[in-house]
């Protein structure tokens, strides 16, 4: 059942992917609102249940259940009159989440089980950065001993086709990469690139063990070796979340919230960026819109060229993930066709994508569209704006 729950959150990013590659733009706010009602829905009560009982037998925690989540916050939060607790579906990190609800008000009650007392301080430091700069949850009640966090529910409204195609919205998602990225500095640090070689390299060894050649992972190390050469340079540090995909983000009509600060560290800014853009911008005045608002002035050639290349990272990243995390489907990745078109984005849609072969195939319309543009003119272009800069070849 975990497996099914991270299979749909897989597909729902892929999903968003999808949208930002394809001609889309009339069909982008009824589709996506279908996708999310197709997640609510498979993510029953009953898979989370089974998942809390998994982490129970494998860390030896406390029993998470109503009762226990109910004893917590009353005693937290000084509470006194009757409280009503609902696990919170949509949660993929790992972690047990809930919802209490008072005569007054509503929280969110996480509890960080599933890490170590290391990850748990690291989590619950950014949360409490996040909550007094005002781009994250308020944050009323945290111990790490207790592996518990009490914050706000922050209610997401949904974004309508004409806010998708206003400036307002990407001016928004600007400003909260903004607060990020200047405000106080987060406690551990993140390298993307090492990321993804740890997991080409559990890919390699599942593909050697399989005897398996039809994955052109070679190429794939090859473009990000020279990804991460030509940004090295180019790379600086500030606070960053790390995760921002859609079900991370909570509009709240005039702003956009950032929740789930499990990756959290000090990262190269361009990396949230990055993921914001293939998100959310479809269109590519509104990548525009979302880097000069976020840098308070027009970009420069070399910064239009890093953001570009760090979507690559993002993308290599996302399509790499997928084929770690399906070992026992690598077999079946030379035969399966990948469509291009907008039919592939309905089934995604209508929640056809069900099972890891689907998985595996997102993973190869990735690896097709990073190869595809690897070898146009925009990558060749931004390699030479990004190289000449550092007095290097172009190629």
């Amino acid at each position: 059942m975990a497996a099914k729950k991270r299979l749909l959150f897989y597909t729902f990013i892929i999903f968003s992917f999808f949208l930002s590659f394809c001609d889309a733009q009339k069909k982008q706010s009824s589709i996506l609102s279908l996708q999310q009602d197709v997640i609510q829905e498979k993510l029953k009560s009953k898979n989370n249940t089974i998942k809390r009982k998994g982490t129970i037998e494998k860390y030896g925690v406390h029993q998470i259940d109503e009762s226990y989540v109910a004893t917590v916050t009353k005693k937290a939060l000084s509470l006194s009159g009757p409280i009503t607790v609902k696990i919170l579906n949509g949660g993929y990190s790992g972690a047990s989440i809930f919802t209490v609800s008072s005569d007054s008000k509503k929280y969110v009650v996480r509890f960080l089980e599933h890490k170590t007392k290391e990850a748990r301080q690291n989590e619950i430091a950014c949360l409490k950065i996040a909550s007094q700069e005002g781009y994250g949850p308020h944050i009323y009640f945290s111990d790490v001993d207790q592996s518990v966090v009490i914050m706000d529910l922050l209610f997401n409204q949904d974004i309508s086709l004409q806010q998708r195609q206003s400036d307002c919205l990407y001016i928004y998602l600007a400003q909260l990469l903004q607060k990020i990225h200047s405000g106080p500095k987060f406690g551990n640090y993140r390298n993307i690139f090492n990321d993804i070689q740890g997991c080409i390299k559990v890919v390699k060894k599942n593909l050697e063990a399989q005897n398996i050649d039809s994955i052109p992972l070679a190429k794939i190390e090859k473009i990000i070796d020279i990804l991460h050469d030509t940004l090295l340079s180019h790379l600086i540090t500030t606070p960053c979340h790390n995760d921002l995909h859609p079900n991370n983000l909570m509009f709240c009509g005039d702003k956009f919230k950032a929740i789930d600060y499990e990756y959290a560290s000090q990262e190269d800014p361009y990396y949230d960026i990055a993921e914001i853009a293939l998100f959310y911008c479809f269109n590519p005045a509104h990548e525009k819109i979302l880097l000069s608002t976020y840098l308070e002035r027009q970009p420069s050639a070399k910064e239009e060229a890093k953001l570009y290349f760090m979507k690559q990272v993002a993308l290599i990243y996302y399509a790499i993930f997928f084929l770690e995390i399906n070992p026992e489907q690598l077999h079946k990745y030379e035969k399966l066709q990948v469509p291009l078109d907008i039919d592939f984005i309905k089934e995604i849609a209508e929640g056809k994508l069900e099972n890891t072969t689907d998985v595996l195939k997102s993973a190869k319309f990735l690896i097709n569209y990073i190869v595809a543009n690897f070898e146009s003119k925009k990558f060749s272009n931004a390699l030479k704006i990004l190289r000449e800069k550092d007095g290097l070849p172009s190629a």
